[in-house]
């Protein structure tokens, strides 16, 4: 495997010592020139100044992206278009500009894209994501995260002024340098419905960003957060408490470990991260996961979706600093007005999710008949419609040819067999509308122009879809779609 480092800065040259003690060798850098940094340990690697060349000469596997982050983009967009796989430190960019051109290369080569936030791979964290997944502290009612560390301490060895945390040219500030809570809060809580922050330059260190923030969340789900970030606090401090109708849970970097009291028993747990871990750790582990995801079937962990999120969070955050008001997450997407394909899952989307089981083995399920007048409808007026479902069962394929659909069943990878339909139909992603119901489901609403869930759909479903219907799976949701779309077409 060879892998191109872009930026050699103190996050590049981690990641070139962790690639190296991993074993890979063809190593290729991409610099400027500019580090302050000295230039012992790279020499001897095959070195570019320039992205077009590095790629056509190299024609390197995948590309690990660790310039400062108003040039990301730069790097990223030609090498998707090269059909490397991309390492991408977070946060993605600084503004919006240029996303939307990345996501076209890396959805229509299948690439993979892993999102440099590295503490989903904290024990601790981790640890948190069982427990709440559990229901450890009931319903989760308010988050606060703290992250308060001392800029010119990072590092010491330059003028912090000159680094990409303290330039705007660079896309620096609290905001977008410390967005790590963004995301996992995101990955803990759920999706982060709006957003009212306030910014600050009170720490007197003569840099043009901010190097204050508050900023409160309003979650999907109703939970409220609040993320403090500044580049003043001395010692450093990085904590998170998570209060629950039950409980509560508390997290701190300085041990790592995770702490819980639940109200039925009134009292504390402990959880202590493993003997000898390392902040290093969480680096190693990030790029383990990315080397896995590119030479097998493994999904990035936090991908491409995840990091616009992020981002998402931090620039209304920024825009809501700037006009006083709380501001809404304007992520979802609404239903094309005439959308070109429509793409089903079978099990929870065309039945209630229920299955019945003879004795001699045969399955029947319950559908619903306006379900099939409205795609019947819906197909009079052009729109196509195709089935794509996991199962491989005689019921599934008697259903579509009672309704009339193309159908592919027995489909382990939903997300190439969507690619494969928008290539025989003639259509681009944006023009497609998905309507599913579990966690299978995820990778494709998140690829097309609307992704649709059903009333009932899995709670992390319900949370990454653009619409969710008022009807259950089987019980009329997607005959309201229909009706929804042929009252603007009609």
């Amino acid at each position: 495997m060879k892998i191109l480092i872009a930026g050699l800065g103190s996050i590049g040259r981690r990641h070139l010592r962790n690639l190296r003690a991993m074993g890979v060798r063809e190593l290729v850098l991409l610099r400027s020139g500019r580090s302050t940094l000295p230039d012992a340990e790279l020499s001897g690697f095959p070195t570019e100044r320039d992205i077009g060349e590095a790629l056509q000469r190299h024609q390197p596997d995948a590309v690990v992206i660790s310039n400062p982050t108003s040039l990301h983009l730069n790097v990223a967009i030609p090498a998707a278009e090269a059909g490397c796989h991309l390492f991408l430190e977070k946060p993605i960019s600084h503004t919006m500009a240029g996303i939307s051109t990345l996501a076209k290369f890396v959805n229509a080569q299948n690439l993979k894209v892993l999102v440099g936030f590295q503490f989903r791979f904290h024990p601790g964290l981790q640890r948190i994501k069982e427990l709440l997944t559990c229901g450890t502290i009931g319903k989760v009612v308010s988050v606060h995260a703290h992250w308060g560390e001392y800029l010119p301490a990072w590092h010491p060895w330059e003028d912090y002024r000159r680094g990409y945390a303290a330039r705007e040219d660079f896309g620096g500030g609290v905001l977008l340098t410390l967005c790590h809570p963004f995301d996992y809060l995101r990955w803990l809580i759920g999706e982060v419905e709006s957003v009212s922050a306030m910014t600050g330059h009170r720490g007197g260190l003569d840099i043009e960003v901010e190097d204050t923030a508050n900023v409160m969340l309003r979650f999907a789900n109703g939970a409220l957060g609040n993320v403090h970030l500044d580049y003043i606090q001395r010692p450093a401090t990085h904590t998170l408490r998570i209060t629950g109708q039950q409980g509560c849970i508390l997290w701190d970097t300085a041990d790592g470990g995770v702490q819980w009291y639940q109200s039925e028993t009134e009292s504390w747990e402990t959880e202590r991260i493993p003997i000898g871990f390392e902040r290093n750790a969480l680096f190693v582990e990030e790029m383990k996961h990315f080397i896995s995801c590119i030479e097998g079937d493994t999904e990035p962990c936090v991908n491409l979706r995840d990091g616009i999120a992020a981002l998402e969070i931090v620039l209304a955050a920024k825009a809501s600093a700037a006009q006083g008001k709380e501001l809404a997450i304007a992520r979802k997407k609404k239903i094309p007005e005439k959308p070109t394909l429509v793409v089903l899952d079978f099990d929870g989307v065309l039945t209630d999710n229920r299955v019945w089981v003879t004795e001699s083995g045969e399955e029947a399920v319950a559908c619903h008949r306006g379900d099939g007048l409205g795609l019947a409808m819906l197909r009079k007026v052009g729109v196509e419609v195709v089935v794509l479902s996991t199962e491989r069962n005689p019921v599934v394929a008697a259903r579509c040819k009672k309704l009339n659909l193309s159908c592919r069943q027995g489909i382990d990878d939903k997300r190439s067999e969507l690619l494969r339909f928008t290539e025989e139909y003639g259509v681009n992603l944006d023009e497609v509308v998905y309507i599913g119901n579990d966690v299978n489901d995820l990778e494709c609403m998140r690829m097309v122009g609307c992704g649709i869930a059903v009333a009932d759909a899995h709670p992390s479903v319900r949370d990454a879809a653009d619409l969710i219907l008022s009807h259950r799976g089987g019980h009329g949701a997607v005959r309201e779609f229909c009706d929804r779309v042929l009252k603007v077409v009609w």
